[in-house]
């Protein structure tokens, strides 16, 4: 806080002092041309008075001095009208001021020496009586500001006694007693002329600040009152007088200024309610506490108000006076109807929802359940919540999945698509797949769980119909590709065979004549031709069914197909295969076909994408199951990137894994390569071959 910012010291703390300086300015600068006047007025009557004893020299520089410091002030008064004030400039332009002052009152005083009419005593006398009258005149308009009195008055009187004291004879000794007396006078008058003015203009400042706060207060109240939708009021028991705040009229629908009796009041009750209101007004005067909500009727419209008051008793237990309050809560009232509404609406809308609802606490026991789950379960609502578990609903084969989902679940607040079978109350089973949120307290604690159960049962059964649809297709399909092959085999593989034969003959006669050679030539053509056409015949029947897989088994079609990859790419691959004699005897040629034509689709992804040197083949089998691994050295996926379900190669490769009961992994690390792992269980056979 600076200094001009502070408040006044003594009886008005509040007080600061710019509001002092500013109001010191303001009529200090506001009398300046009425001093300007009287200073130019009693000069002009001075030097008229004073020209015939003195010389024109001397009152020319007066005049020119005095004139120079009028005209400072006048510039000071037209600059500070036009100035724009802030708090701190009223010092500045007052400090001008006190400047100008001071120069006008060392000109007046100057005029002790300039003129000063020696061993002239009525023209000296007339000279001090037109300096007292001067100061006299600045004591009266500028006690405002003590300074500006003294910078007046001390330099316009100090230089006549002065100069009175220096005369010589009694005459001019006593007046500049009588002046020094006259001065000491000025400086009490002019100090208590502005401790008077000061103390008057705090006591107006403080007044209206005080003005300024009430009507601040009132209009914050009326502000509060209409943003809380509540007014007060004041009613006069004895003279039955009611006195309402402005926005008591406003929720009744009256006129302010509208007289007010308790009948008014009691006449804007609804008529339904007013018995209510009368009753609870009679209580009230027996000191019963009156807080009562009722409608009123406005305009032809009901609202709703909360109403409550305090009646003042005298010594004899006679009401007095009753101050209340009236709150218009209709916009409250509907909330609370449209809140009501709408939980009813969720509430419907949570038990008839085509999905099953229910909560789990931590302890697994169901807490809420919807009508559709208990409508799927066959139970009732208390034979469910708060009795069973959901572990008591659901199948011995779901109970590990719930065991292992239900921790991980409260631990990370959510689970995703689990596959359960419930178990209706009839013993019947259906699967259910369920979504499931947490609900945790403050402090992080489980409370419960928001789950959602959708019935699949359907959806299963057409999926399984597609997969054993899909096995059937693809049996077909290879058993029309072996067909294929075979008939490719048979008559195609003949026929180019006796071709080549009889182009082999042909080459051999026509190297005995020499005259044939141009024929030569074109049946060594021929003959690379049909190179060329057995070696494609071979390579589509081997693509049909490799012929390699029926006749030396799995392992060694493995060790082949990888050695014709090598051979094609560039792309080093090792096999590492179960070498034992037999170690193929529990899978069914559904089983390796299948096998085989992964391990193809997976080199086929290997020499597309993986930019790999080296892939690693391992194929292992024990009692219960046989397993096939391909892994690469090439780039691997990007890290958080997953493998697409809708990537054909690879759901090709999971529809074959899960038509046969088995179990396929793809797993990559970047820059670490990619690998698939494919299990199947041995005692699963393909469905058509358990039918037959």
């Amino acid at each position: 806080m600076t200094e001009q910012q502070q408040p006044l010291a003594g009886a008005h703390p509040n007080v600061p002092r710019t509001v002092l300086q500013a109001e010191q300015a303001r009529l200090l600068y506001a009398g300046i041309p009425v001093s300007l006047a009287v200073n130019a007025l009693i000069a002009s009557i001075l030097v008229a008075t004073q020209r015939s004893v003195l010389n024109t020299e001397s009152i020319m520089v007066w005049c020119t001095l005095l004139g120079a410091t009028l005209v400072l002030r006048a510039v000071f008064a037209v600059n500070y009208g036009h100035a724009q004030l802030g708090a701190l400039a009223h010092e500045t332009w007052l400090t001008r001021f006190r400047i100008g002052t001071a120069a006008t009152g060392i000109a007046w005083g100057l005029t002790s020496f300039l003129l000063f009419a020696g061993s002239d005593i009525p023209h000296q006398s007339f000279l001090a009586f037109a300096i007292a009258g001067m100061t006299a005149g600045a004591v009266t308009s500028l006690s405002i500001d003590l300074v500006s009195s003294l910078a007046f008055i001390i330099p316009a009187l100090v230089p006549l006694i002065v100069r009175l004291l220096a005369e010589s004879g009694e005459i001019p000794v006593a007046m500049g007693a009588m002046v020094t007396l006259y001065l000491v006078a000025l400086i009490l008058i002019a100090r208590r002329t502005y401790i008077s003015i000061r103390e008057n203009i705090c006591l107006r400042f403080e007044a209206v600040t005080r003005e300024q706060d009430l009507r601040e207060s009132e209009a914050q109240l009326i502000k509060a009152q209409e943003v809380a939708q509540t007014g007060s009021w004041n009613l006069d028991i004895p003279r039955n007088s009611l006195i309402w705040s402005l926005q008591v009229y406003r929720i009744f629908g009256i006129s302010p200024g509208t007289p007010l009796t308790f009948a008014v009041f009691i006449g804007c009750v609804h008529p339904d309610d007013s018995g209510k209101v009368g009753a609870a007004w009679d209580a009230a005067l027996r000191g019963v506490p009156y807080d009562i909500e009722h409608r009123i009727v406005v305009e032809g419209q009901v609202r709703w108000v909360r109403g409550r008051a305090q009646i003042e008793f005298d010594p004899e237990f006679q009401p007095l006076t009753g101050i209340g309050t009236v709150q218009d809560i209709t916009e409250r009232k509907r909330a609370a109807e449209l809140l009501c509404k709408s939980a009813e609406e969720i509430e419907d809308l949570y038990n008839q929802a085509p999905c099953g609802y229910h909560s789990l606490d931590k302890d697994g026991i169901i807490r809420r359940i919807n009508d559709t789950e208990l409508a799927w379960l066959g139970y009732t609502r208390d034979e469910v919540v708060g009795r069973m578990k959901w572990s008591d609903l659901i199948t011995s084969a779901s109970l590990q999945t719930f065991r292992e989902n239900f921790p991980r679940f409260m631990r990370d607040g959510f689970v995703r698509d689990l596959e359960y079978g419930i178990i209706r109350a009839d013993g019947t089973i259906f699967i259910g797949l369920l979504n499931a949120t947490a609900i945790y307290d403050p402090s992080g604690n489980f409370v419960m769980s928001r789950s959602t159960v959708v019935d699949i049962t359907e959806r299963k059964r057409a999926e399984l119909q597609a997969r054993e649809l899909s096995a059937h297709l693809q049996v077909v399909r290879e058993e029309e590709k072996a067909s294929c092959a075979r008939e490719i085999h048979d008559d195609l593989g003949s026929t180019l065979a006796a071709l080549k034969m009889d182009a082999y003959w042909l080459v051999c006669k026509l190297e005995e004549e020499k005259e044939m050679e141009p024929l030569l030539e074109c049946a060594q053509s021929m003959v690379g031709l049909l190179d060329v056409a057995v070696l494609a015949t071979r390579r589509i029947i081997s693509d049909l069914r490799p012929t390699i897989l029926d006749d030396v088994g799995l392992a060694a079609a493995l060790k082949w197909n990888s050695a014709q990859f090598q051979k094609r790419t560039g792309i080093e691959c090792r096999v590492d295969c179960d070498e034992d004699e037999g170690c193929e005897d529990g899978l069914d040629k559904t089983q390796l076909i299948n096998l085989f034509r992964i391990f193809q689709e997976t080199l086929t992804n290997v020499a597309r994408h993986s930019g790999a040197s080296r892939v690693e083949v391992v194929f292992r089998q024990n009692v219960e199951e046989v397993a096939l691994s391909i892994s690469d050295n090439g780039c691997g996926l990007p890290d958080g990137h997953t493998v697409a379900p809708t990537s054909y190669g690879i759901r090709g490769m999971r529809e074959r894994v899960e038509q046969l009961g088995g179990k396929i992994k793809f797993d990559s690390q970047p820059g670490s390569g990619f690998s698939v792992t494919v299990k199947l269980p041995l005692s699963a056979a393909p469905q058509k071959e358990a039918n037959e």
